[in-house]
């Protein structure tokens, strides 16, 4: 991603996470982040309960309990999926490991090739063309994606990744899909009882349409057993990373900064 240290302040607006996720608004408060996923940011920094998902498993990572959620798509019968819990990894080496796409081979063995399309100064935002490659009966996937950086005034980063269909690429790939509902929010923060900041906070959603000519019921299971696969690859990944060296480039990260306003206590009852 683009590096500067600049930072764009960004309004929320009031939030509705607790509704029928088939009613929740769609509207964007920079053309990125959904109200759903800025009320999810904001529960988040609270240690709120995240209303709309249900809890699928409890499994161990390291010294970790995580927990596994999910939660209807809307229009669809596939699933989005959730991941909470405390990772045995700074911040900055997470964030340094995913927004640096030369790191992806080290956590991720589907990826094939990556093309920088653009960056969105105004949104902090770049546009990213990425192939992947899965076993049968799964062809090659292309992905168009957005990827936007989000922090707060306490501390808190977030990692938007967005299909997006307002991009074109000239490379043609034989047996090949291109993927373009996919949605990811990583939401980091320091552990409070972590003087050494070895230690982070998280939540990671992901949902994704393969397109694969498989039930969506297969599809499902199969992501809710991969996801947290993934996501020990990448926690693995990142503690192999010099901590101060990230440091250095989470700070040049160009990031859009949310302001919440005071929302009172209606969150809390949702």
């Amino acid at each position: 991603m683009t590096v500067s240290g600049d930072s764009k302040e960004v309004n929320a607006p009031e939030t509705q996470s607790g509704d029928n996720p088939e009613k929740t608004p769609v509207a964007t408060i920079d053309g990125y982040l959904t109200k759903f996923n800025e009320d999810l940011i904001w529960r988040f920094e609270r240690d709120l309960t995240f209303a709309d998902y249900t809890l699928v498993r409890d499994y161990d990572f390291g010294t970790s309990n995580l927990k596994l959620f999910s939660k209807p798509r809307s229009d669809t019968t596939l699933k989005e999926f959730l991941v909470q819990g405390i990772v045995d990894v700074s911040k900055e080496n997470l964030l340094a490991l995913l927004t640096n796409l030369k790191n992806r081979p080290l956590w991720d063995s589907t990826y094939v090739e990556h093309e920088d399309i653009t960056y969105i100064e105004e949104t902090c935002t770049d546009v990213t063309f990425s192939v992947s490659k899965y076993p049968f009966p799964l062809t090659k996937r292309t992905y168009m994606v957005t990827r936007t950086l989000y922090n707060t005034e306490n501390g808190t980063v977030a990692l938007l990744s967005l299909a997006t269909d307002k991009y074109k690429t000239d490379k043609k790939y034989r047996w090949s899909t291109h993927v373009d509902d996919f949605e990811s929010l990583l939401i980091l923060k320091d552990c409070k009882d972590d003087e050494n900041q070895a230690r982070t906070s998280m939540v990671a959603t992901y949902f994704e349409n393969p397109k694969a000519m498989v039930p969506n019921a297969y599809v499902n299971l199969i992501t809710g057993q991969v996801v947290p696969g993934i996501l020990a690859k990448m926690v693995i990944a990142s503690q192999k990373l010099d901590h101060k060296e990230s440091v250095g480039y989470c700070g040049k990260l160009k990031y859009s900064t949310l302001k919440f306003e005071d929302k009172g206590l209606e969150h809390d009852e949702l």
